[in-house]
């Protein structure tokens, strides 16, 4: 019996042992990043058309290089420093001899200070909705520092700051995998540092919510797009392949910045017509849109020259069907058209679908065309923008259709000036609704030659060229 109690209590005790070194040995294996499913990716709507964006300011000192455009607001274009900015004639954005792209400040000329507000609050809700993802897989992931680490597609959440010290972060996934991190502080790139993107992982696709700051070391190579709540400082030589766009400063010291693509384009599932009296309804389906602004319509009498009617907001990013309709109310005579859709993302890249993918509609009027009513409010529901449209047909002789947008009500005018500046025609002086609309101009009794024509409505103020041949 007393041996038998003894090879009872080995046995228990080697068991143990072994339990418990089991136990250790898996406390001790490091946490792996596993795929998860991927999060939809973050809508930065029309701050995703600006590789820079900030409130308080955007400075460089040395030889920076920028690709994409920038813009401030609420501060004025006298916080845009280093960059040598030099006005455009239409005194709506400036250029840079260091920036490949455009320059937008709050006090430029209508439309711009619109523009940029709209850019900016699209910045804060693009932050606010990545702030607010839940559930995230990973929470306080190798401590904050990403040294060595390989991430994989999901959400991750640090209520500490994030480090990648000297050495690289690798980020792992397909083209359409989504990348979201969250940092409670401060994220910071140490000199030499590294985000290096595997297996087909796209920079558009990484999104960095950093409540705190973001500094970007000497020579640090960065990818994706930060979302940042105070200041972005990049040391000298860094690259970032991706967006910048900070609440509060952007500071730069001889940096290469490069915009982002986007993911995907919007997939276009169909794109129909109906002739209704004298107005054209167009109606088109997404089966999916990823970062979509909206479209552009554009109409050709030959496939050749094209020219825009009007603009329909986008979905964003969504998975879901989306439905459009646009109503074309400017033919005036018979014929055969042409319609197409420009599809444009938040970033302001863009995709014509052609005729070749049968995405061009054909339209026939005949002779018995109902002459349209012009100045009447378009049917294509609440323009989203200003806009004056290139007159149609351009050249012309004797008459032209003009389209115009306001999102609000206003009162309206569009004047006609001859290349002297003289005021040749009033097309348009009144108060106007919201919504699209058409002016027709017959210019029978005037010589040919280069004409301009001006709307002002509320704020917005924009002028086009038109010529005429006789």
């Amino acid at each position: 019996m007393k041996n038998r109690k003894r090879y009872t209590t080995s046995v228990i005790g080697r068991l143990t042992l072994f339990i418990g070194t089991m136990l250790m040995a898996a406390f001790m294996v490091p946490v792996v990043a596993i795929p998860q499913s991927s999060p939809v990716p973050v809508n930065l709507r029309t701050a995703g058309n600006f590789v820079i964006l900030s409130k308080t300011g955007i400075s460089t000192t040395g030889t920076t290089k920028i690709t994409g455009d920038i813009g401030v607001s609420p501060i004025a274009a006298a916080a845009i420093t280093g960059f040598g900015l030099i006005m455009d004639a239409s005194n709506t954005f400036s250029t840079s001899s260091l920036i490949t792209g455009k320059v937008y400040a709050a006090d430029y000329t209508a439309p711009t200070p619109t523009k940029m507000t709209t850019a900016v609050s699209d910045m804060q809700t693009a932050y606010t909705d990545a702030v607010g993802r839940v559930r995230p897989n990973y929470t306080e992931l190798y401590s904050g520092n990403l040294t060595g680490r390989t991430l994989t597609r999901d959400l991750y959440k640090w209520s500490t700051g994030v480090q990648v010290n000297t050495g690289a972060v690798t980020i792992s996934g397909s083209a359409t995998d989504v990348f979201i991190f969250q940092i409670a502080q401060n994220l910071t790139m140490t000199s030499s540092a590294k985000v290096t993107l595997k297996g087909g992982a796209l920079a558009s696709n990484i999104f960095w919510q950093v409540a705190g700051q973001v500094t970007i070391g000497t020579t640090v190579d960065m990818k994706g797009i930060i979302l940042c709540k105070t200041l972005i400082a990049m040391n000298t030589g860094a690259t970032l392949n991706g967006r910048a766009l900070a609440q509060t400063a952007v500071t730069l010291i001889a940096n290469t910045i490069t915009a982002t693509n986007p993911t995907l384009s919007t997939v276009l599932k169909s794109f129909t017509s109906t002739v209704k009296g004298s107005s054209v309804i167009l109606k088109w389906t997404t089966s999916s849109e990823v970062n979509n602004h909206g479209f552009d319509i554009e109409r050709s009498v030959n496939q050749t020259v094209w020219a825009r009617l009007g603009f329909v907001a986008g979905s964003g990013t969504t998975n879901s069907l989306s439905n459009y309709t646009f109503t074309d109310r400017s033919i005036t005579t018979s014929g055969t058209y042409y319609y197409r859709l420009k599809q444009i993302n938040n970033d302001g890249t863009y995709t014509y679908y052609n005729k070749a993918a049968g995405d061009i509609v054909k339209v026939f009027r005949n002779s018995a065309l109902n002459l349209l009513d012009n100045n009447t409010e378009g049917e294509s529901g609440s323009a989203t923008e200003f806009s004056l449209n290139q007159n149609y047909p351009n050249p012309f002789n004797p008459s032209t259709i003009i389209a115009y947008s306001i999102p609000q009500s206003a009162n309206v005018t569009m004047l006609v000036y001859n290349s002297i500046g003289q005021t040749v025609r009033v097309l348009e002086n009144g108060f106007k609704n919201a919504g699209n609309y058409t002016v027709s101009f017959n210019a029978s009794e005037l010589p040919s030659g280069v004409y301009f024509y001006r709307i002002e409505a509320g704020q917005f103020s924009q002028i086009r060229k038109m010529m005429l041949l006789k």
